[in-house]
């Protein structure tokens, strides 16, 4: 399994995108947006509740 550490250049890009202006606004304003569950646990157990068992 890879880690973003064990990347330490696309960390420090990740860091400075998320510090710009216009990121920070927009994951406000996501906040402010999204209140709501985009998936619920009906539809979680539909997408997620399979495996080769149960599909045939």
């Amino acid at each position: 399994m890879q880690r973003l550490q064990d990347f330490p250049y696309l960390a420090a890009w990740f860091e400075r995108v998320r510090e710009r202006p216009a990121t920070v606004r927009a994951y406000a304003r996501a906040q402010e947006i999204n209140t709501a569950p985009v998936v619920d646990e009906a539809a979680k157990q539909v997408l997620f509740g399979q495996d080769a068992a149960t599909i045939r």
